[in-house]
């Protein structure tokens, strides 16, 4: 399974993002110090890492700007439909068919697997 796009709104220095990956080959970040980037593997890794995310979890830091008034949002879509999404709305994050209804699975980590965002590396 591969990741095939993140959307991500308010997220540490991340005020919006919408980020297709390629289908085959590499995707390389670049940019300035303090652009982000690492922001964006932080972002994967809140979806697809060992831990996840929950409500409880967040600090001010990891709002944009520090405003805990503005929704924080990842989606991350990946290449068989179905999407993992995180808000700061909701206590857990949520995980959906490619209809958007919501997946009751006990093995969900199998379906979003730790791997994604090993293959990701921050330079």
């Amino acid at each position: 399974m591969r990741l095939q796009s993140l959307k991500v709104r308010n997220f540490k220095s991340l005020k919006h993002l919408d980020l297709s990956f390629p289908d085959n080959g590499i995707l390389v970040l670049v940019g300035a110090n303090n652009a982000g980037k690492s922001n964006v593997v932080r972002a994967i890794d809140a979806i697809c890492g060992d831990t996840w995310f929950s409500r409880d979890k967040l600090n001010d830091y990891d709002y944009y700007q520090k405003n805990r008034t503005s929704e924080l949002r990842i989606q991350a879509t990946f290449d068989n439909g179905r999407s993992a999404m995180f808000s700061s709305n909701e206590q857990w994050p949520r995980y959906l068919e490619r209809s958007g209804s919501k997946i009751f699975s006990s093995k969900i980590k199998d379906d979003f697997p730790p791997s994604v965002s090993k293959e990701v590396r921050s330079v």
